[in-house]
Parts: C-alpha cells; structure tokens; sequence
C-alpha cells in the first residue's frame, strides 16, 4: 500500500514538474492554475455512499481539503440526491465538491466532482494541492482521473511564427511531439504527447497527455497561455 502511495505521489510531482517547465519555457508569469477531479464511485465503496448522503459527504471532503466559508447547495429527487459545496482556503484556493447521482451509470453509481482554482501570482506548491485531492478522494474509495493546467501571461501580441516558434519550444524542453490542433491568427491549440508522463489518453490511435493552448488577450496586449495535462478540462 505504501509503495503504490509513493508511487501515485511520484507521477502527480511529475506531472506538475512538467507543467512548469512548459511555462518557463514560454517565459509567462504564472497566473495560476486549475485541477478537475472526476470520478464514479459504486455504492458499498463507502458506507457513507451506501446511505447517499451528500451533503454530509462533500462537507467531509471540504473539511479534509481545508476549506472554509463554504456554501452549500442540496436537493433530493427520486433518482437520489445531489450535494455540492463552494468554498475558499486561507491560502486562496477556491475549492467546489460535487456528489450527484450518475442517471447514466451501471447499478448504483455516483458521480465525484472536485474543482481547484488558484487565480493569483504567488508561488504555492501545485503538486502538493494534487496530492491533497487525490489523497481525499482516495479516502472514500475514489479511484478516479486528475487533470490539470496552469495558465500565464506573456507581456506581448504574438505573431502566427513567433506563436508556432513559442509552441515548438515548450514541445522540446519537456521531449514532447505533436499530435493534433490548429494554429491561426496567433491563437494555438496543440495536443501532444510526453514520454516523461505515465498517464495518456488516446486520439483516434494516437496517445496524448499535454495540451498548449495559446491566445490574444481581447482586451490588452498580451498573451495568455495555458499547458495541462492529460488535458485542458475548462475553457481557454
């Protein structure tokens, strides 16, 4: 059990070394970033699924990530119930927990959602806030996938050739290769795959487990940037 811990551990810090080296790469200032954590748990994982009670469970889950000033949002329906809770971390991490029934699931399923959002410039230990999620949910039988991106900015307009040169670099300092995506008028969305990462998923036949997303700031000139891994899970 322990050997597997380090070893889940392990690829999480890989996986968050990877991302930082994508933004260095680019020379962006760090903005930030955001971890989705999405999972179906079968009912008799947890006793406290079994009884669904989703409230009490997503004020669990908030309670060992460390959030306060949490709001929360319950309803029932004949399908069973729904609970979700929104609140903040003193070190400025906006935290969701969401349990819902899965209407599409085999048997008695349930639907775990964790959301992380990190909207600021000072430094915090992004593969530690992984581990943190991905040791909670472990904590009640969850088995599930973590995406995450973090996002920059580069002071400047770029160009289609200063874009392609930006994403050929960050490709080669992390010994990615291109998969897929487009690239026009300085807006850049390339799926690629990294050897250094163990998790993939696959496109047609092609595995990937990076995206880079590159696009003009519509209101200053800038640039904003973003790399996750497996992928990109919200707008960009």
């Amino acid at each position: 059990m322990y050997t597997r811990i380090q070893a889940r551990k392990s690829l999480l810090r890989q996986q968050a070394t990877i991302l930082h080296m994508s933004l260095s790469a680019m020379q962006a200032k760090s903005t930030g970033f955001q971890i989705h954590y999405y999972a179906e748990i079968n009912e008799g994982t947890d006793r406290s699924l079994s009884f669904f009670r989703p409230v009490w469970v997503v004020q669990r889950l908030a309670f060992e990530l460390k959030s306060t000033e949490n709001a929360i949002v319950e309803s029932r329906d004949t399908g069973g119930g729904f609970g979700r809770i929104v609140g903040r971390r003193a070190d400025g991490l906006r935290i969701s927990v969401l349990l819902r029934r899965n209407p599409q699931g085999m048997g008695n399923s349930t639907i775990l959602l964790i959301r992380v959002r990190y909207d600021a410039d000072r430094p915090i230990d992004l593969a530690q806030v992984m581990t943190e999620v991905d040791s909670v949910a472990a904590g009640i039988g969850s088995v599930g996938r973590l995406s995450v991106h973090t996002k920059g900015i580069i002071p400047m307009m770029l160009t289609d050739a200063e874009t392609k040169d930006l994403v050929a670099q960050v490709l080669g300092s992390v010994k990615a290769r291109p998969v897929e995506g487009v690239l026009t008028d300085g807006f850049a969305s390339i799926s690629a795959y990294c050897p250094k990462l163990e998790t993939y998923l696959l496109t047609g036949d092609s595995k990937m487990n990076l995206q880079i997303a590159v696009r003009p700031d519509t209101n200053q000139p800038l640039t904003l940037v973003h790399v996750g891994t497996p992928i990109i899970m919200d707008g960009y």
